[in-house]
């Protein structure tokens, strides 16, 4: 049992292992901070949370020692505020004492109009985004996202970080949706460099697959590690994108292998029913697959030898690099490429 902060509240918490031999942690009450010894003296409060685990063996003692420590943190965090008014509002005064002779109104202007920027990038909201995205408004829901990324590109630090790329996303979204393509390549480029992850690399990719940037797009998946079935999906569709059918089974083969609900996703999409499971991967990058793409993909899969190979690998619990290799492979191609063809 131990002690957190969570902003002005101390939340007492319990570690165990749940029947995957996963550690979850419970909570079990929390204290506000303007009372939190008045009510940590409490006997009642304590035999409550006794009374919830019984079998438990609470150190009391050491909890109170904790949240003295803590209830300490929390009075020099309201130090450095303070401290940090001070040190903005010293600043501006200099600011002000530097432009107590300055004449020159393009200097002035300047100056005023990057205040203003900044107090308009301070003020910029999700809700506002949000809000001019119902309405349709895409120019003032661009400005919104726009403004918080650049809060947070001038804020690097937790928890501005996650804000940020979170702007950045949606940012992306929106320029991909309006078919700005370019715009979008460079915001997903610097949300990339700030963040490498998974959705980074791959929406990266997937605007740059889009501008026709087949490689760059393929370097981008790569990034990716190959146990991820997006990963081959993705390179599986630049590949067939530029025609190279061989390459494109390749990685189709090992996306089969590791991402199953793909497959039916697609297959009830084709059919004109909801996708259900796997549905996520369509909606966010369904617009790399065309046609012939598609059909491509539904007949390796159609292909019984695939189908045994998943099988086998199912049973034995283990799943190979490559489902079909060598000559195998070979024929396997052949037998594609025929059956698409006469599906044309």
């Amino acid at each position: 049992m131990f002690l957190r902060r969570s902003g002005r509240r101390i939340l007492l918490l319990h570690s165990y292992r749940d029947g995957r031999d996963q550690v979850c942690q419970m909570r079990l009450g929390h204290l506000l901070e303007e009372e939190a010894l008045e009510r940590f003296d409490c006997p009642d409060w304590k035999a409550e949370i006794e009374a919830s685990l019984p079998r438990l063996r609470v150190k009391w003692s050491h909890l109170r020692e904790r949240l003295v420590l803590l209830l300490a943190s929390g009075g020099e965090r309201l130090r450095r505020a303070c401290k940090r008014e001070d040190m903005v509002e010293e600043r501006l005064k200099a600011l002000l004492r530097a432009l107590a002779y300055e004449t020159d109104s393009k200097v002035l202007d300047r100056v005023a109009a990057v205040v203003q920027d900044r107090a308009r990038c301070q003020r910029a909201s999700w809700g506002r985004a949000e809000e001019c995205l119902d309405q349709g408004d895409l120019k003032a829901a661009e400005q919104e996202l726009r403004d918080l990324v650049a809060r947070g590109r001038a804020q690097l630090a937790p928890p501005e970080v996650k804000s940020y790329l979170l702007a950045q996303a949606r940012l992306g979204q929106l320029l991909l949706q309006q078919g700005r393509f370019r715009e979008c390549a460079e915001v997903e480029r610097q949300r990339a460099a700030c963040c490498p992850t998974r959705e980074a690399c791959l929406d990266l990719g997937a605007v740059l697959q889009r501008q026709g940037m087949l490689e760059a797009a393929a370097a981008q998946y790569a990034r990716l590690p190959r146990r991820s079935a997006w990963r081959h999906y993705n390179l599986a569709s630049a590949a067939l994108q530029a025609e190279r059918y061989e390459e494109g089974l390749w990685h189709l083969l090992r996306g089969f292998g590791r991402g199953r609900g793909e497959v039916f996703a697609l297959r009830h999409l084709e059919a004109g029913r909801p996708p259900g499971f796997g549905r996520e991967y369509w909606d966010r990058y369904g617009h790399l697959w065309g046609e012939r793409a598609r059909r491509f993909f539904l007949v390796a899969r159609a292909e019984p030898l695939v189908g045994s190979r998943i099988c086998r690998a199912d049973e034995r619990g283990k799943l190979p690099r490559d489902l079909v290799k060598g000559w195998s492979f070979d024929r396997l191609l052949e037998r594609v490429l025929k059956k698409f063809e006469a599906t044309a």
